[in-house]
């Protein structure tokens, strides 16, 4: 599972990340972080942050479809569906 930190922004070096450990290896990536890469570049290639663009509401797609298929309808979409379907991330700010 993952998690997203709203108003969080991808560090654009290692050493301003603020999940950096005190001795400035990736907390995130563990013990590996310091061993597996020669250079911080190497090592922010690999980073475990991914950003998210900017983006509506987004939607957990697999339990409309089941419910689509549940009801005999897979290749039919209803706009009342999509408008009630679990939110999993809100709209960001000035999305629609």
């Amino acid at each position: 599972m993952s998690i997203l930190i709203k108003g969080f922004e991808k560090p654009d070096h290692c050493l301003r990340c603020p999940v950096k450990g005190i001795d400035d290896g990736c907390l995130l990536q563990g013990e590996a972080a310091n061993a597996d890469y020669e250079s911080w570049e190497d090592q922010m290639a690999n980073c475990p942050l991914v950003p998210v663009p900017p983006h509506g509401r987004l939607i957990d797609a697999d339990a409309l479809k089941e419910k689509w298929i549940f009801r005999g309808e897979s290749e039919r979409c209803y706009r009342e569906e999509i408008n009630n379907a679990p939110t999993i991330i809100p709209a960001e700010e000035g999305e629609t």
